[in-house]
């Protein structure tokens, strides 16, 4: 199994929108062969804070599903909404 965590902050004036990616982006994911769980919760703590949970059956399933256009092509617009820089981790079980 494989788990990504990440962390990131959103630019406040686009936090309408980006939460209605992210209610989209939740839906397409868990879709995703090969995805146990996709998360995204907001840090109560700090105002536009995310944390990102995944969970993938192993590598090989990632890597594919990072290859494909639609990754990239969300992967972009999540980009497009944060504030700074993201922090990302991965643990290979």
């Amino acid at each position: 199994m494989v788990m990504i965590t990440g962390r990131f902050d959103i630019q406040p004036e686009m936090r309408q929108e980006f939460l209605a990616f992210a209610h989209d982006l939740i839906t397409h994911e868990r879709g995703v062969r090969g995805c146990r769980s996709f998360d995204i919760f907001e840090d109560v703590a700090v105002a536009n804070r995310f944390l990102m949970l995944e969970q993938w059956d192993n590598e090989t399933v990632l890597d594919r599903h990072a290859e494909s256009e639609v990754y990239a092509e969300n992967d972009a617009r999540l980009e497009s909404f944060m504030a700074g820089e993201p922090m990302w981790d991965e643990f290979v079980f």
